[in-house]
């Protein structure tokens, strides 16, 4: 798998030199036989970096207003307090826009964000079999293997969904013009002079793709996420310095 990742890197290395004329939209176009976290790594260190790429964007998607003033580091995730406050904060109130309940709001952005992300099959899937076996059980008048079985397969269902979306996976932070990604090995920040940004819409969610000279990540975020993250991403407010990052450590 090594030697295949390296040979679809040497490819990509000599059709840019063979086409110097491509940017990095026009390379992504082009499906070459390489990852597109990969490509956009490639292209971070062929210098095509400080792009910011909107893939599949929706005909109702508006455009991309940067925020203008700064804030500290919060955590891209819609259901967080923090993020909804300031991203109301941000956000001009459009025509017909009625105020709601903060917790409503949230609770509305928990619920939709676990069902758009699988979770509705997920749970669904888990407790059709957990419901027979439990059903099974209080006949017989006892613990059967069935459902030990059963709840051990929906407590592994359930970690593997939080793990895949987000929960327990490397927190995102947002700030002026860069990403802080935290995870088991400290902090990574990517800063947007220096990295490239790739987001692609799609049905209910959008694929957020960003990588540097040395490597990137990939997320599966909602549709504010996005337009957040973009807005912070291209906003010209100097980014903080590293060390009042260290409290995200």
């Amino acid at each position: 798998m090594h030697r295949i990742g390296l040979r679809n890197e040497r490819f990509a290395l000599q059709f840019m030199a063979e086409h110097p004329g491509m940017d990095a939209a026009d390379l992504i176009r082009r499906r070459l036989p390489i990852g597109l976290r990969k490509l956009l790594s490639v292209l971070a260190r062929q210098d095509h970096v400080g792009q910011t790429l909107r893939i599949n964007a929706p005909q109702s998607a508006h455009a991309i207003t940067p925020i203008r003033v700064t804030f500290e580091p919060r955590l891209l995730d819609e259901c967080e307090p923090s993020f909804e406050e300031l991203e109301s904060a941000v956000t001009p109130a459009g025509p017909g826009a009625r105020d709601e309940d903060r917790e409503i709001k949230l609770y509305k952005r928990r619920l939709r964000k676990v069902f758009v992300r699988g979770g509705g099959a997920v749970l669904l899937l888990s407790a059709l079999p957990l419901g027979f076996a439990a059903i099974q059980a209080l006949r017989l008048r006892r613990v059967t293997r069935e459902l030990g079985q059963m709840a051990g397969l929906v407590l592994v269902a359930a970690l593997s969904f939080l793990a895949v979306n987000g929960t327990l996976s490397p927190a995102w932070f947002v700030a002026p013009g860069c990403l802080i990604v935290r995870g088991r090995r400290g902090l990574r920040v990517y800063e947007r002079q220096h990295s490239i940004l790739c987001v692609t819409h799609l049905k209910d969610t959008a694929l957020v793709l960003l990588a540097d000279a040395r490597g990137g990540v990939r997320r599966v975020v909602t549709h504010a996420e996005s337009e957040f993250l973009l807005r912070a991403w291209l906003s010209p407010v100097p980014a903080p310095p590293l060390e009042r990052l260290s409290d995200l450590a």
